[in-house]
């Protein structure tokens, strides 16, 4: 998602990341609790996955070096979709949002640069999703 910002962006967004380690097996988030960060895999590996009534727990997506996920965290305050766990040991780059949203009052041509970048993102992930829906529903699911 980042690698459509500008170098100048990326230093300004490289200064708020943090770094955190997640040991295999560790809980990131579940489902359900408040989200105010995201995520992008530096190294290991990160499953997500929801917990299905009647089925149980299904994997959405396995997030591995450069993915990111947690990213709708950064712009409302629901509740996480889904849980979010270290399969492999783990680095992980955290964007908290109150730091991003530092940065976006303070730099306001990083602002229209990255928001431009999310709605682009999101456009995709969208499309995807309408995508598998209309192949569900073609399925009879």
């Amino acid at each position: 998602m980042f690698s459509n910002l500008s170098t100048q962006s990326l230093t300004a967004l490289q200064s708020r990341i943090q770094i955190e380690d997640a040991p295999e097996g560790t809980l990131i988030f579940s489902e359900g609790q408040r989200g105010d960060r995201m995520y992008i895999v530096n190294q290991g590996a990160v499953q997500i996955t929801r917990q299905i009534e009647g089925v149980g727990e299904d994997q959405m997506a396995m997030c591995r070096e450069g993915d990111y996920f947690g990213e709708l965290s950064l712009i409302d305050n629901a509740p996480r979709a889904a849980n979010a766990r270290a399969v492999e040991p783990s680095r992980l780059l955290v964007l908290r949002k109150a730091q991003l949203e530092e940065l976006m009052f303070e730099d306001h041509a990083f602002a229209r640069e990255f928001l431009w970048v999310l709605v682009l993102h999101l456009t995709v992930r969208l499309r995807e999703n309408n995508e598998k829906l209309r192949a569900a529903y073609q399925m009879g699911i």
